[in-house]
């Protein structure tokens, strides 16, 4: 630590101690970076809250980041405090959320998609699908890009254990929350496999009923008016109706 750098954090300290929220934050920050002093959570934590409470904007997101930050270091199990598990992970995310770093919704996305985790992928879809109802847009986009990764996943065995099945469920969930590359997988799945789809037609017809009134593509809206004019045809997951089978042809 050079004497400069002594001198500048002893000024913040001092400021700080005065209740001087810019320097609470500022010291906030050399705390967490390790820098000019010796890298510190706890303090960082600290500062970061007064900070908040005297009304500095940004201290508030900074705490959200670092209960991210924990989060992840509890999935990755890298300097893991004793008697943490997923749970605790997800209990770090919400307060993550709840200070407004939003960023946290792609973290965990990413997380989940990357890691060795796949047996527990429904705790992260549990998580979201959560969110997106208290009303965050973000999780619901997250969510389907969840879903996606994971129905691929079980299509081809990848870490997990071969469902076709599973992974069909999943690429529903990701279509009805809005994801229209889910949504073409799932339309192409169900055109040249209807032996899952038939086990759960209600559902199937919703899904295909979601993608034709909310999909930007042109092309997978006439898809799916197709389905559904065959859906109303046979009466396949609703009941059966020929004028608006003829209405989506």
């Amino acid at each position: 630590m050079t004497e400069q750098n002594t001198f500048d954090i002893a000024e913040l300290q001092h400021k700080a101690n005065d209740g001087d929220a810019q320097a609470q934050f500022d010291l906030a920050n050399c705390y967490y970076e390790g820098n000019g002093v010796e890298k510190n959570n706890n303090r960082a934590s600290d500062y970061y809250q007064k900070a908040s409470l005297a009304g500095h904007t940004l201290a508030k997101m900074k705490i959200g980041e670092m209960h991210c930050c924990t989060g992840s270091i509890i999935i990755f199990r890298k300097e893991i405090a004793d008697g943490y598990n997923e749970d605790d992970a997800f209990d770090f995310f919400t307060k993550s959320i709840e200070c407004g770093y939003l960023e946290a919704f792609r973290i965990i996305a990413e997380l989940y998609c990357a890691s060795e985790f796949k047996d527990s992928y429904h705790r992260a879809i549990k998580w979201y699908e959560e969110h997106y109802k208290q009303g965050y847009v973000e999780a619901g986009n997250w969510l389907a890009e969840i879903c996606t990764r994971y129905a691929a996943f079980f299509k081809i065995g990848y870490g997990i254990q071969i469902d076709e099945r599973l992974g069909f469920e999943l690429l529903l969930k990701a279509s009805e929350y809005g994801s229209e590359k889910a949504g073409q997988h799932t339309l192409f799945k169900l055109c040249i496999d209807h032996k899952f789809a038939n086990s759960d037609c209600e559902r199937v017809f919703n899904g295909f009923k979601h993608l034709a009134n909310e999909a930007e593509s042109i092309y997978l809206k006439k898809l799916a008016n197709s389905f559904l004019s065959d859906c109303y045809a046979e009466g396949f997951g609703i009941e059966k109706n020929i004028e608006l089978a003829e209405y989506y042809r």
